[in-house]
């Protein structure tokens, strides 16, 4: 197959069995001991949020680019990973509270993959003609850059009992990165991958896409979530992966975070599936860059295609790492990243471009 890495870059992710399982941290969610008091908890459950790869496409073997991440807290898991509830007055306007976080690190492409085309359609007129429609699958696997421009993960508290709605806008990207800092860390391993489908006209008739020749189609609308589309048909490529990633903890609001966050192994483990189109939130129009800066992403004419950005919808949760398992439970944590993928498994994008 004649082509060069189709433009695309992004999150993703691997589903290497990780060296270590999740425990349980002591958390005061509104950190003074009001209606929720002290709880116990294995993990942060993010609501469905954006993903931008800053200057990723078109994605080559060895490129770097940084990757910005926000999003906000919908609710705990226990030490099994299964849901244990929200704190009373999570995301309620006038009265609670919310918990956002706000991410960015720099990554590397360290693998590109293409399979072989496999035709769909022959045009109605049987295999030839230069009419026929193939698909076929790019996977991307990524990996911590070893120069990091962007390193950054917090977490930040906004009191909303003032009377004031939330401070977060999915559509805007504003208000994840602002009120009370109550975690800060460096983000260190990231592994992942993301695997796109292609559907082209096979123009030159030899069953192979040829950049160049070959026409590229198939793309859908980039933000099909449930209030409409905010983004005026953009369109996009679709695909789907996952992150896996670490982060080491520097400084935690004592008020909240009751357990010693960074005595911990890994401090913070991170799982995240990654998705496109969007579906269950809205594609974010800014990114907080971790220095007061905000960055606006350039999507192109199909985000994933022509870039020089590509964003994606990201649902993530994280766990706090304090003991290393048996073989056994290394095993069954990483199955247990596996099937979260597959779950949620919906078509992503990213491509390649002459």
């Amino acid at each position: 197959m004649k082509m060069k890495a189709l433009g695309a870059a992004v999150l993703a992710s691997s589903f290497a069995l990780p060296a270590f399982a999740a425990d349980t941290i002591t958390f005061d969610a509104d950190g003074v001991g009001g209606a929720n008091g002290d709880q116990v908890i294995g993990a942060f459950d993010w609501a469905a949020g954006s993903t931008l790869s800053d200057d990723s496409i078109p994605a080559t073997q060895g490129s770097d680019f940084d990757t910005y991440s926000h999003g906000s807290l919908i609710g705990f898991l226990d030490g099994a990973g299964d849901p244990a509830g929200s704190p009373t007055g999570l995301n309620t306007a006038g009265t609670g509270f919310e918990i956002t976080f706000i991410s960015g690190f720099t990554e590397t492409i360290s693998a590109i993959s293409t399979d072989a085309a496999v035709i769909q359609n022959d045009g109605g007129d049987g295999v030839g003609g230069g009419n026929d429609v193939y698909t076929f699958d790019q996977t991307v696997t990524l990996a911590d850059a070893g120069t990091q421009n962007v390193n950054f993960f917090q977490i930040y508290y906004d009191d909303l009992s003032d009377g004031s709605g939330l401070k977060s806008s999915s559509l805007a990207g504003t208000g994840y990165g602002d009120g009370l800092k109550i975690l800060d860390a460096n983000v260190g391993v990231v592994s992942g991958n993301f695997t796109t489908t292609f559907e082209f006209v096979d123009v030159n008739n030899n069953g192979t896409f040829d950049p160049g020749t070959d026409t590229l189609q198939g793309f859908i609308i980039l933000d099909q979530s449930s209030n409409g589309d905010d983004w005026a048909g953009q369109l996009s490529v679709e695909g789907e992966g996952a992150t896996t990633l670490q982060a080491d903890v520097f400084y935690q609001d004592n008020n909240f975070f009751k357990s010693d966050i960074s005595s911990l192994l890994a401090d913070l483990f991170f799982n995240t599936s990654n998705v496109l189109p969007f579906q269950e939130t809205n594609p974010s129009q800014s990114f907080d860059d971790g220095s007061g800066g905000t960055i606006t992403p350039s999507l192109g004419l199909v985000n994933g295609l022509l870039g020089p950005d590509i964003l994606f919808q990201t649902d993530a949760n994280n766990s706090f790492v304090k003991t290393v398992p048996e073989p056994g439970s290394m095993f069954l944590l990483g199955m247990g990243l596996f099937t979260l993928g597959m779950a949620r498994r919906r078509r992503t994008g990213e491509l390649t471009q002459a």
